[in-house]
């Protein structure tokens, strides 16, 4: 069966409020200078910076290239945002850009760690499974670890979107930018962008021998060892290698009161190699290998969740006394994820345009070894348990409170794009194409060693788009885009208990659960800019996102055979683990600025979106039937999420090498409409889901996670030559998080507090040496990160650590000398 989606995306209100805060934010050019004339216009396709013709005061004509081509520190910034290269201030799209030199200077080392840079941006790690991301854009995303539900946020490496969440938190080394799109981005990315993208580039090839070898240590005996080596040119100049690798580990933050020893340790190997092929001026194809390899333990828990506390226990604490970071599982975790990435992209210019083809192909499998009750009822080790059980789990099958789980899946995916890019005439740019999507998914659950879940799940999607981009009048120019998509899923589950177990109605092999859905769906966008001088670019823009329905891996299918659960079925067939896509609409309208000969650059953003369909996963017990819990998926009719964001560069006039950014962002996430049956919710007894009796239950009051009403940074960075060919560069970095909802139970929130991480760094560098000193958390602020609390569950964010690395390069990487002349800094470079 085919859902065909329905076109009244927004509306009356919502467009109408649209056109109010697009009003409010055309007042803000009241912020800009006076509109300067010109004479001479880029077309569409254009890469340089234009030459704007003026008056001089002897009425002779110059040339003066724009401000607004370069960042604030003098570097000229070029992204793909649209899928074609730009100066980043020209492009009427909300994209942030941190370059490869920004990333090592203030000592980021994973994807997690950029959220303080970005505006309304967060990333975490999802908590229970290994590397897999928690993104979100603009307060939507997706904050859980299971394959069968699709993020929100898309990630490209390289060009290949990375469809799970496993594996995305990538490492940063070697990274020539992270571009970071806000708003949808479905039209030119597709499905599961439709609160943005992240794209990642890392160097090419050079084409000549060179490299560079980073070694570090740190707190918690963090070690990293890093490298990557350009060869020279073969074939008569066309191809060229590169090859790379990374080796990172470090002990874990969290104390295990039970047995003594650190929980959380964390092993990650990377390695990579390219091959860069340019047999003429215009074919040019890059093959990519990736191989990304976790061990460690799993994220630690402790099963005193603040709100499941207040609520089921009235505010008494389970284990008084426990502090943040202390733990007391009994069981050892193990968590291991290997990665195998393929992808090749070939870019052939002819006379009707560019034709690009990018095929990849991922190999993926995930294991996960952990004691899910976060407690030690069961012994073990035999070393005697002081601490409570996690009351929630305890019933007469399962006295001791355990739920140790393991998991492991198996994730291949196979995509393919061609597309078409043409300047047709100097005012008229199009591109179109095609992408095809493929997956296939296993997942394996045992649950106490004697309950078996075998989950699968297959996608297929299709896609057509298409954009064009006609510049009406000069510094006039209006871009409208659409994709159709057609996405199928086929579905199906088993559930296998041992005969020892206590199971209601004796069952012990359920029978297959199978289920298939399609969906079909077109998403538009459309945008219209103008330039009143070369330093300001003024936008409105509306666009579309799909974010893909599926079904919910976690369910076990227990209301179809327990009678005593509130929601049995009774043989009825009924399907509580299927879900329906997300849609978006949104309206943005922004203000790129680049003031004050370049000192200051300054970018500003409002935006309204409508969301249907907003999936939103519940925990519901299922205590009589072997140790279990069920997640069912269900959609929230509407919600809204509006707001702001205000990003500027400024250079200290008189103060050489001084630079300062501020980022600040504003959001109001609200659920305007949740009818939902109580037999999909945990809101029966003890956590139970409801009965039919009780109807629909509405959740309109629900708070929304990961959605904080402010978020605000503030970065002082400073580069100077101490004497001849030494130099120094030291930067500070205060971030801020307003309260924050880390789950909901219902209605009621589970709120962390709002709070603020100070972080640091200083370096040296010298001939083709580095060294640098970064410090995270300085003031060792205690905070969550996760929550859970159905069954008390709760995770702590990072301690204060402190890494030093030294780096020795030679040659080249990046588009720069590898000997470390003095450069400037490209600490965050952005855009609106």
């Amino acid at each position: 069966m085919v859902t065909e989606l329905g076109r009244d995306r927004i509306s009356i209100p919502v467009l109408m409020a649209g056109i109010r805060v697009i009003g409010l934010g055309m007042a803000g050019l009241a912020l800009s200078t006076p509109a300067i004339a010109r004479d001479d216009v880029r077309g569409p396709t254009e890469q340089q910076a234009p030459a704007d013709a003026v008056q001089d005061e002897a009425g002779e004509s110059s040339t003066q290239p724009p401000v607004a081509q370069t960042d604030a520190f003098g570097n000229v910034i070029i992204v793909t945002a649209r899928k074609r290269e730009d100066m980043l201030q020209d492009i009427p799209i909300a994209v942030a850009a941190l370059s490869g030199n920004s990333l090592d200077d203030v000592g980021i080392q994973r994807l997690d760690e950029t959220t303080a840079l970005i505006p309304n941006l967060r990333v975490s790690h999802a908590g229970t499974g290994p590397g897999v991301a928690s993104l979100y854009i603009r307060g939507i995303g997706y904050n859980g670890t299971e394959k069968l539900e699709a993020p929100s946020v898309g990630v490209f490496i390289d060009d290949f979107y990375w469809g799970t969440g496993h594996g995305q938190l990538l490492d940063t080394f070697d990274i020539e930018r992270i571009e970071v799109l806000r708003g949808p981005q479905s039209v030119l990315f597709g499905k599961n962008t439709s609160r943005g993208a992240i794209v990642v580039r890392r160097t090419k090839p050079q084409g000549y021998t060179g490299g560079k070898v980073k070694v570090g240590i740190g707190s918690y005996d963090q070690r990293v060892v890093q490298g990557v080596f350009h060869t020279p040119t073969v074939l008569d100049d066309t191809l060229s290698f590169k090859v790379g690798g990374t080796y990172r580990e470090r002990d874990g933050f969290a104390t295990n009161l039970y047995d003594g020893t650190s929980e959380g340790d964390y092993e990650y190997v990377g390695l990579h190699g390219m091959a860069l092929w340019e047999p003429t001026g215009n074919l040019e194809a890059l093959f990519v290998f990736d191989y990304n390899r976790e061990r460690g333990e799993a994220t630690p828990l402790q099963n005193d969740n603040v709100l499941g506390v207040d609520l089921f226990f009235g505010g008494q604490q389970l284990n008084p006394g426990v502090r943040p970071h202390e733990v007391w599982p009994d069981l050892v975790s193990d968590q291991r994820l290997d990665a195998y990435r393929y992808s090749l992209r070939g870019d052939w210019e002819t006379d009707i345009g560019t034709i690009t083809s990018i095929t990849g192909y991922l190999d993926e499998a995930d294991y996960t070894l952990q004691d899910f009750d976060s407690g030690c009822g069961a012994d073990t080790q035999g070393l005697g348990c002081a601490f409570t059980p996690n009351p929630l789990l305890v019933s007469a099958a399962n006295p001791t409170g355990t739920l140790h789980t393991i998991r492991d899946q198996e994730f291949k995916e196979f995509t393919q794009e061609l597309r078409i890019a043409s300047t047709l005439t100097d005012t008229l740019f199009i591109q179109a194409g095609g992408f095809f999507y493929d997956d296939a998914i296993e997942s394996r659950q045992r649950t106490n060693f004697a309950a078996f879940k075998r989950t699968t799940q297959d996608t297929r999607s299709y896609a057509l788009f298409g954009q064009v981009e006609w510049e009406i009048v000069p510094d006039l120019t209006a871009t409208a885009g659409a994709q159709w998509i057609h996405e199928e899923k086929e579905y199906s589950k088993t559930v296998f208990y041992l005969p020892n177990v206590p199971v209601v109605g004796g069952a012990v092999l359920l029978p297959l659960l199978e289920d298939e859905k399609s969906w079909e769906d077109t998403v538009f966008q459309a945008s219209l800019s103008r330039t009143p001088s070369p330093d300001h670019l003024l936008y409105v823009s509306l666009s579309d996102g799909f974010r893909s329905g599926g079904f919910s891996a976690r369910g076990t299918a227990a209301e179809a055979v327990d009678s005593t659960l509130p929601n049995y079925t009774g043989g009825t067939g009924e399907n509580f683990l299927a879900f329906d896509p997300e849609t978006t609409r949104q309206i943005e309208i922004g203000s790129k600025n680049t003031l004050f000969a370049g000192a200051l650059t300054l970018n500003l953003t409002a935006f309204r979106t409508e969301l249907k369909g907003l999936q939103n996963g519940s925990v519901a017990l299922t205590p009589n039937f072997g140790v279990n819990t069920n997640i069912y998926i269900n959609n929230f009719q509407l919600a809204e999420f509006k707001g702001f964001e205000i990003e500027s560069i400024l250079k200290i006039p008189g103060l050489e090498g001084l630079t300062l950014l501020a980022n600040m962002g504003h959001l109001d996430a609200s659920v305007e409409e949740a009818l939902v049956p109580a037999t999909r919710l945990g809101v029966g007894p003890g956590g139970l889901p409801g009965s039919p009796q009780q109807g629909l239950i509405d959740l309109s009051a629900a708070p929304l996670p990961q959605a904080p009403e402010y978020t605000y940074a503030l970065t002082a960075n400073i580069e100077q030559d101490l004497t001849a060919g030494l130099r120094v560069n030291s930067t500070v970095q205060f971030s801020y998080v307003d309260d924050v909802v880390l789950r909901s139970l219902g209605t009621a929130p589970d709120v962390q507090k709002g709070y603020g991480l100070l972080e640091g760094s200083i370096g040296f560098s010298w001939k083709q040496f580095s060294l640098q000193l970064f410090g995270k958390n300085l003031l060792d602020e205690d905070y969550r990160v996760n929550s859970l609390p159905n069954v008390l569950f709760q995770g702590w964010g990072n301690l204060r650590t402190v890494l030093v690395e030294l780096t020795a390069s030679s040659n080249v990487v990046g588009n720069r000398p590898l000997e470390l002349q003095p450069r400037k800094v490209e600490l965050i470079c952005i855009s609106n």
